[in-house]
């Protein structure tokens, strides 16, 4: 099993509009040199970890204009709002900035 060496950058949690508590996490993937953003369902226990729904490359939710699905088996709980999703991408752009100068 490969082991994915990324480091921790910036996590934020958040509630969407269903009052479902969700976490996204900005990380810097080291072998390929790509930001990525992953979102969780965090873990009220502190035994257990935090549950991974969905991770994107970072350069691929930069024009995202509305909410965004993370999992299409369970859609009406694990989505970010088209609100909560245009403060994340004013931060995404913060991470990207030759693509804001172009």
């Amino acid at each position: 099993m490969k082991v994915e060496k990324m480091l921790g950058l910036m996590e934020s949690e958040f509630i969407n509009s269903k009052n479902v508590k969700l976490k996204m996490v900005i990380s810097y993937r080291l072998e390929d040199d790509n930001y990525i953003v992953s979102f969780y369902s965090p873990s009220d226990n502190h035994i257990y970890t935090d549950y991974l729904i969905s991770r994107y490359q970072m350069k691929t939710l930069l024009n995202v204009k509305n909410g965004l699905c993370l999992e299409g088996s369970n859609s009406d709980a694990y989505f970010v709002d088209s609100d909560q999703m245009s403060k994340f991408v004013k931060v995404f752009k913060m991470f990207n900035l030759e693509d804001v100068w172009l």
